[in-house]
């Protein structure tokens, strides 16, 4: 029988508990505007309204049902889980008021074109959608829409055609994989224009900008290996869901001084623009997954399974690849797991 070591942190044991447990209540709805407020200190006001929303979510959310006829899930909205409030009545009604009102709260306090204002209306939208109410939940997307793209640059409306997909994975070796990354960095400058977005200290498409990836030492959006003087073995670092492999940077350090090489591979859809979500699918991730591992197995001093650790999402993905290891012959299965906040359920 095949047994893997397997060490995990919880969501509270992160520096960041209060984002993740957010996450845990509201990741059936929108919840772009809810970690930029929690930093920037959302007005008294509609932070209170949002939290009551999301404590009466997360009431209801222990009581909805799977819409079986939902066969894709999509990426907003109060069915976005196939979450339906009308199966705990009591709730409803109030989830109904408080996002009506948080609407108009959000008009008063942030203005009718803010990207706030357009979360609270993608909200009562989604609860109109799964109540059934389409006319009235059609003109809210709409608005809500609408807003996003006049205030969220080009950036949110890239789709890439470079972009690596999982039937590439058997002629792409690691080399092969980062190439496709300079492939999507040419793509993205030729799409965003950054001669007319103004002078921001921070803006990530901007060369003058603080935040300009490769104004740093190295671009760490992208997919990078580091390693020790002398190395006893190899770990794989897998980052989460919308982040990027800069995430992992302090960890793979931390893997580097314990004599381990860290390859760490940005996931499909990451890393350039959040358009690029939009087309990425978790069989491209596996795929990346598994360049990253037989890489990681070739470097130099690697004479032992590899170690693979992930971040939330990422420990989905290293679990997945744990798991179906064994149906490839040539796949090496790894030594250990590592899960910092598992997106995993127990």
């Amino acid at each position: 029988m095949y047994r893997i070591p397997v060490f995990a942190v919880p969501c509270e044991e992160i520096h960041f508990a209060s984002h993740c447990q957010a996450r845990a209540v509201l990741y059936h709805y929108d919840t772009s505007s809810f970690a930029t407020d929690m930093e920037l200190a959302m007005r008294p006001v509609a932070k209170t309204l949002f939290v009551i929303f999301a404590l009466l979510l997360g009431g209801c959310a222990g009581e909805g049902t799977r819409d079986s006829t939902q066969d894709e899930m999509p990426a907003r909205g109060a069915a976005s889980a196939g979450f339906v409030p009308r199966d705990c009545p009591a709730q409803s009604s109030k989830l109904m008021e408080f996002a009506k009102e948080l609407v108009k709260v959000g008009e008063q306090e942030f203005g009718s074109d803010h990207p706030h204002t357009a979360s609270f209306l993608n909200n009562l939208a989604g609860l109109y959608r799964a109540q059934g109410k389409y006319a009235e939940a059609e003109p809210l997307h709409k608005r809500s829409l609408a807003i996003r793209e006049k205030a969220l640059g080009p950036e949110h409306r890239v789709r890439f055609v470079s972009e690596f997909t999982a039937d590439q994975e058997s002629v792409l070796d690691w080399q092969g994989y980062q190439s496709t990354e300079a492939l999507l960095k040419a793509e993205l400058q030729s799409k965003v224009d950054s001669l007319h977005r103004g002078e921001r200290t921070l803006d990530r498409h901007l060369s003058k900008s603080q935040t300009y990836p490769d104004n740093f030492d190295a671009n760490w959006n992208h997919s990078y290996v580091m390693s020790p003087g002398t190395a006893h073995g190899a770990a794989v670092l897998l980052h989460g869901l919308t982040d990027s492999p800069y995430s992992m940077l302090a960890t793979a350090r931390l893997v580097v001084d314990q004599g381990y090489h860290a390859v760490v591979p940005r996931m499909p859809g990451h890393g350039f623009a959040v358009g690029g979500l939009v087309d990425a699918k978790w069989e491209d991730w596996a795929a990346a997954v598994r360049i990253a591992v037989r890489h990681a197995q070739t470097l130099p001093g690697v004479d032992r399974p590899v170690v693979l650790v992930g971040y939330s999402n990422g420990a989905l993905l290293a679990l997945n690849y744990a798991l179906t290891c064994h149906e490839e012959e040539s796949a090496v299965c790894p030594e250990s797991l590592v899960l910092l906040s598992p997106a995993i359920a127990v």
